[in-house]
């Protein structure tokens, strides 16, 4: 009989090895113990007092895949308090339906990560995932890519092949939209308790990062978070009926943009929406209650604003001037080629008008200088139709005691240093003036005094007699 001393084969922690068929490992219960698996899938086993933790794969037994591409046996690992299971146990039928569950996933199969209670990211790192790539790549002096090459640290191709001319793939539309891709990504809950999680996105880039051992510096001449390329980038062979570059289904997704946004161009004007070339907009409806585009300031008042029947808004929804096509009404018409202008202030501040041209003072030493221009056309061939280049139609009432002066055209200039001053000229054309009635007259000269120099024409009334100038001679016309 031979007594082993435990004391003097424990080497370290490590008491014992053993190897046998995995069915046959014993219990775990003696901290320390080895354990060599001799059947598939084979391993190196560590017993921790309470359970085995496989510590390595061995030679021909560290096989992942069969013959037929499956898993043979699930792989665990444990530590820091999550474990992550692979499991890529897939296999395909001829109808090219994968065989887990009832969903289609590819030959990478399905892996599970898996953490502790009241489980604490604070000793691990900050990414975490049931897969995951990493692509080192280390360069001794500099190199140059070809433009077909590509270096990534994960690479999605999902190649087609027709072994039949003239067949047809037809992805089948539920709800939203399924198409073959080369990259899907699913963000899935499948717990049966509720939870909470403050921000989940299906696919997010975390940009670009230099570890704290890593002390160059780095230059990007062209930094980009997500690229996109012509999508015939890689040679002809495709008929496109058509090509979307990004293509947003969810009519209740939003689309954020926290930086400038530039469309035609790439130079940065530093505006938020910057587009270089033709704009094309659609409103919502044909009515007032909508409108195709809004514009406010910093306070969020709407300043401007185009509305779907066809009016322009200018100012405030409350205190605004609206421009607008109509046809005989107020209403905007959008098939009139008539123009109106309507303010909606039905009181004035410092008596400023509702339309008023200002600006700039005009300095020309030369030539003609007008301020406000009208130059229309009438060319009739028959017929009785009569022609207006300004018609000054306002409504006027006064009630209730209201006895204030009330004018159709009012000329008030400021006259720092005039030399010829003319107030209203007609250079051709019959001037008429309406018939007097019993509550005014037509024409009224105001009391004033004799002009130093009178010219030709002047017609002057000081308050008694009426004086006008003839020939050069002043002539005085006295009530008899």
């Amino acid at each position: 009989m031979i007594v082993l001393d435990l004391s003097i084969l424990n080497q370290k922690g490590t008491p014992m090895f053993n190897s046998d068929l995995t069915a046959n490992r014993p219990a775990a219960g003696i901290v320390g113990r080895i354990f060599i698996a001799t059947d598939s899938p084979y391993g190196i086993f560590r017993d921790t007092g309470t359970a085995w933790d496989q510590i390595s794969s061995t030679g021909g037994g560290a096989t992942i895949y069969s013959g037929d591409g499956t898993l043979s046996a699930n792989r665990t690992v444990a530590s820091g308090g999550f474990s992550l299971t692979i499991n890529p146990s897939t296999t395909f039928a001829t109808t090219l339906t994968a065989a887990i569950g009832s969903g289609a996933v590819s030959a990478f199969g399905v892996n599970t990560l898996s953490y502790a209670a009241a489980f604490s990211s604070s000793n691990l790192g900050s990414i975490y995932g049931a897969i995951g790539g990493f692509n080192l790549q280390t360069f001794a002096g500099s190199a140059t890519f070809a433009e077909a090459n590509i270096a990534a640290a994960n690479t999605s191709i999902n190649s087609v092949d027709f072994s039949s001319g003239g067949s047809t793939i037809t992805m089948t539309q539920a709800s939203g939209l399924r198409v073959m891709a080369g990259n899907i990504n699913m963000f899935q809950y499948q717990g049966t308790n509720s939870g909470t999680i403050t921000h989940a996105a299906v696919a997010q880039n975390l940009g670009f990062y230099r570890p704290s051992a890593a002390t160059g510096i780095l230059t990007i001449s062209n930094a980009y978070g997500f690229l996109l390329n012509d999508l015939n980038d890689y040679g002809a062979g495709f008929t496109f009926t058509k090509r979307w570059g990004i293509y947003q289904a969810g009519v209740s997704d939003n689309n954020y943009f926290a930086a400038n946004v530039l469309i035609g161009s790439t130079t940065n004007l530093t505006q938020k929406l910057q587009v270089t070339g033709d704009a094309f907009i659609k409103g919502s409806g044909a009515t007032s209650a909508t409108s195709a585009l809004l514009v406010q300031n910093s306070a969020g008042t709407a300043y401007f604003r185009l509305i779907n029947d066809g009016r322009i808004q200018i100012g405030s929804d409350a205190h605004n001037t609206i421009i607008f096509p109509f046809s005989t009404t107020d209403t905007p018409s959008l098939t009139s080629r008539n123009l109106q202008l309507y303010s909606t202030n039905g009181t004035q501040v410092a008596s400023e008008g509702r339309l008023k041209l200002n600006g700039t003072a005009f300095v020309q030493t030369s030539g003609i200088v007008i301020n406000l221009k009208s130059s229309s056309f009438f060319e009739p061939t028959s017929g009785t139709a009569t022609f207006q280049e300004l018609n000054l139609s306002p409504q006027i009432s006064q009630s209730g005691g209201a006895n204030g002066i009330t004018r159709g055209l009012y000329i008030n200039p400021i006259l720092s240093a005039v030399a010829d001053w003319r107030a209203l000229e007609i250079s051709a054309g019959v001037s008429v003036l309406a018939p007097s009635t019993t509550a005014s007259a037509t024409l009224r000269i105001p009391s004033g005094t004799a002009p130093t120099t009178p010219t030709n024409g002047d017609i002057w009334f000081d308050g008694t007699n009426l004086f006008m100038r003839i020939g050069g001679t002043t002539k005085t016309f006295t009530i008899i």
